[in-house]
């Protein structure tokens, strides 16, 4: 399972819009990116945080305040942090994660098997890849990705020659 979060290059649009072509204009710029650490708000953190650990492979370390840390294995990958919140979710997620997978039906029912339910009636499929919407059991959205086999980690297409 792979969590996408690119570091090390940062888009930034420039100022104003290329008008023959109706699209911004992008300028790569070398940044530094230290960590990141996604934040998810719940009012049964222990709960939640058991989930995501199971979910993720991470490891929960118990309650410290109003947080629940999840660490993973790979210091390469970000951390999670369960925020105990006086308020339930409401609304759709502004922000969701990708969790890319080898199989997405295994995937899907080993998720559901721990408390995660699925949104999308169906697998949805685009640009060569599969999808299920689902959601955590506070109701947080996410997708479970299965990619086509020739890209590579970045979802770059692999050259077949």
């Amino acid at each position: 399972m792979v969590i996408e979060v690119f570091t090390g290059w940062a888009v930034r649009a420039r100022r104003g819009w290329s008008v023959a072509a109706g699209r911004p204009r992008f300028k790569m710029m070398k940044t530094r990116v230290m960590r990141f650490t996604f934040t998810i708000d719940s009012t049964d953190p222990g709960r939640l945080a058991t989930f995501w650990a199971a979910a993720l492979g991470y490891t929960a370390v118990g309650e410290f305040g109003v947080f629940w840390p999840l660490f993973p294995a790979d210091a390469s990958e970000p951390a999670f942090n369960i925020q105990r919140v006086g308020d339930a979710k409401v609304g759709k997620n502004r922000m969701h994660l990708d969790v890319h997978v080898d199989d997405l039906e295994a995937e899907v029912a080993r998720l559901v098997s721990l408390g995660a339910s699925t949104m999308s009636a169906a697998v949805i499929c685009e640009h060569e890849h599969r999808w299920f919407v689902m959601a955590d059991p506070d109701g947080n959205e996410f997708c479970v990705v299965q990619r086509p086999s020739e890209v590579d980690e970045l979802g770059r297409p692999v050259d077949a020659a």
